[in-house]
């Protein structure tokens, strides 16, 4: 049947191989325009913990019971995130981040803020900041090596010619 207008119905929708108003199930999730590049996390996470080091920590949800009655009724713990400049050593600088208690730990344990953003897996660092930072932090260990590599072949050439002297 012929109908105007852009909307379709149920029937029709089934009939073409796909949902109301969404492609189809086969295909794939493309990046909107404009946005920039999807990161596939691999799970949901928290649009506040893509921009610190949340650590894992997400909000968790349950009930408040009553002590009374036993009355249920929803509540949410959130992450315990605070506002911390930490330091970064091949930068040499204090960068400002949102951070997690736990992160604060796992920087610690990892010895430092350089070195559990370098070794800790992008599926586990589940943050754009982080990401970000760490990228910084190569291309300044990369930059370094570099000037390293010069300085030493100078200091060669500069032994071997006093040798010859």
């Amino acid at each position: 049947r012929a109908r105007t207008g852009a909307r379709t119905t149920r029937c029709e929708a089934r009939r073409a191989g796909g949902r109301r108003g969404k492609p189809p199930s086969g295909t794939r999730p493309r990046a909107m325009s404009g946005r920039g590049a999807v990161i596939n996390w691999g799970r949901i996470v928290q649009k506040r913990a893509k921009k610190g080091l949340f650590a894992g920590k997400t909000t968790h949800f349950g009930n408040r019971v009553s002590e009374d009655g036993g009355n249920k009724s929803r509540r949410t713990w959130k992450p315990n995130a605070h506002r911390k400049r930490l330091y970064s050593e091949t930068l040499d600088e204090m960068i400002p981040l949102n951070v997690t208690t736990n992160a604060l730990r796992w920087i610690d344990k990892a010895g430092g803020l350089d070195n559990y953003v370098l070794n800790t897996p992008p599926q586990k660092l589940l943050s754009t900041s982080g990401m970000a930072l760490r990228e910084r932090i190569l291309e300044a260990k990369n930059a370094g090596r570099t000037v390293d590599v010069l300085r030493f072949d100078a200091s060669a050439k500069s032994e071997s010619e006093s040798e010859s002297r």
